[in-house]
Order: structure tokens, then sequence, then C-alpha cells
């Protein structure tokens, strides 16, 4: 019982299972970085479920943001959804795009591998980057010398740091709230339970967009 929430009027199920999880991950990911709109935000996998919620509360928070996604229809989207800018990462040298955009000072990763250290290295002197996956297969390479020559920052997010005071049920109370009331506008995709294989195909291949949710 104790892992039950109420789902709030007008809420359908599906985009209540995505705020449970992915949406209350985004407000702690928020709450450990602390961006204000004097940073500019690099955010990768932006088109994916924690991306896509990420770029909608810094754009809303007036934070100048830079969504980085693979290939044109998740950069496409990533613009629709409110970034200042889209790239698309699977460019080798996406970050030459970057040139005249402000520089960046924030870097939410949850990609890692090539993609990550390409992201460690557009960050301006005094920088933080807040690590909280690897969907590319390996973390983001961070040596002491790259903190100590730039003055950066680098945090593990998925922590004691992450987690507000009233923990993660607040969390996840608070998700379910900003869904009902469009704050958070989840991206899924949905398969029914009966493709669950194609659900874990599209995970593991990146090529679902979104929250993947199993329906019944």
């Amino acid at each position: 019982m104790e892992n039950l929430y109420p789902i709030p009027d007008d809420l359908s199920a599906d985009v209540a299972v995505a705020m449970v999880g992915t949406g209350a991950t985004t407000l702690g990911l928020l709450h450990a970085t602390q961006p204000t709109v004097d940073d500019a935000v690099l955010v990768l996998s932006a088109a994916g479920g924690i991306g896509t919620l990420l770029v909608q509360s810094l754009h809303r928070e007036g934070i100048f943001v830079v969504g980085a996604a693979g290939g044109a229809t998740k950069t496409a989207q990533v613009r629709d959804n409110g970034a200042d800018i889209a790239v698309d990462y699977s460019d080798p040298d996406w970050p030459e795009r970057l040139a005249s955009a402000p520089r960046v000072s924030v870097v939410m990763d949850g990609v890692g591998g090539r993609i990550g250290r390409q992201a460690l290295e557009l960050l301006a002197p005094g920088g933080r980057i807040i690590l909280y996956g690897w969907a590319s297969g390996s973390p983001t390479e961070i040596a002491t010398t790259d903190l100590i020559s730039r003055q950066l920052t680098a945090t593990w997010a998925l922590g004691p740091r992450m987690v507000p005071p009233g923990g993660w049920d607040a969390l996840r109370s608070t998700s379910l709230e900003r869904a009902a009331t469009g704050e958070f506008r989840p991206l899924i995709t949905r398969f029914p339970l009966s493709e669950a294989a194609a659900a874990h195909a599209a995970v593991e291949g990146r090529t679902a967009r979104g929250k993947v949710i199993l329906t019944v």
C-alpha cells in the first residue's frame, strides 16, 4: 500500500505511471542542480522521457536550453518542446554547431560515452556536469585534471543530494500534480503488453521516444 499513489482527476493512468518514475526523477535532478536564468543548460538525450521534462521545466523558468538528441526527427521534437537550440549528436561534429551559442554552464548527462565527453568539453570554466546515467553503455570519462584546470564540478545525481525534504514521496506527488496542471507534458511511447519484447527492443535500440509504457 505504501507504493500506491492517488491519480489526480483528468490524468490518465499511463501518464501517471510516467510521472511516478520519470517525473519524480526530473524534479530530483532539478533540485540537485538548482539552475538559474544566468545558466545555459545542455540537456543530453533531450528527446527521452527525462530529457523531455527537463527541457520543458528549464524553458518555463526562462533558462537558456540546448537540447541534444539523435536524428532529425528527435531534434525537431526537442525544438518544438521549447529548447532554444536543438542539435543532432549523431553528427560527430555537433559541438561545432554551438560555437555561436551562449557558453554552456550546466550539462545534464544521462548518456555518457563519447557524447558525454564532448559535452564536458563544452562546459565553461566554473561549470558543472550532473551525471545520472549512461545510455551509451559507458559513463562519461572525467579526470581530476579536467576539474582542476577549469574549476569544474561533477556530481552523480542519483543519491541523497537529489532528494529534497519529504523524500521520494514528495517528488512523486509533485510530479503528478504538475502533470495534472499541464506543467509536465510527458512524451510516451505505448506498447500493448503482448508486445513487451518489441518495447524492450525499442528501449535498447534507442528508437523509442520518451517514456515507454506497456498497456493492458
